[in-house]
């Protein structure tokens, strides 16, 4: 149905998703579920070795709540910042996008743990202010 007032557009799109609630969810979980399969080669899971982490071994964890993707060589907030998309539109950009090189799939706890460790080692590298 095409609108020629913005208005208009926007208030049937309000009406639609309202009555739509669980249309948005369904969708956004199915892309993350998808890409978070690509990016571990098959069931999603953390691929976290223990290496520097709050645990010793691989981790276990396959619960699709708590998984993300994770920028290898950091640079995700900077990469955010470029494409104004975060969350489920970050996943439908990696989508379209046919999957670049450069992330995987960590549990919510190992990527805070990556990111406190790299924020750690930028702070005892900076040089001393004057």
């Amino acid at each position: 149905m095409p609108f020629c007032d913005f208005e208009e557009k926007k208030a049937y799109q309000k009406v639609w998703w309202t009555s739509h609630p669980s249309y948005d969810r369904e969708r956004i979980a199915k892309t993350k579920v998808k890409v978070l399969t690509h990016y571990c080669g098959g069931k999603p899971h953390c691929v976290c070795n223990g290496e520097d982490c709050c645990h010793s071994g691989p981790c276990e964890i396959t619960d699709i709540r708590v998984l993300t993707i994770d920028h290898i060589n950091d640079g995700g907030t900077k990469q955010r910042k470029e494409l104004n998309a975060s969350g489920s539109l970050f996943y439908r950009w990696l989508v379209k996008n046919n999957y670049p090189e450069g992330f995987q799939v960590l549990c919510y706890n190992c990527n805070i743990v990556k990111f406190a460790r790299d924020r750690q080692n930028v702070r005892r590298h900076r040089e001393p202010t004057k």
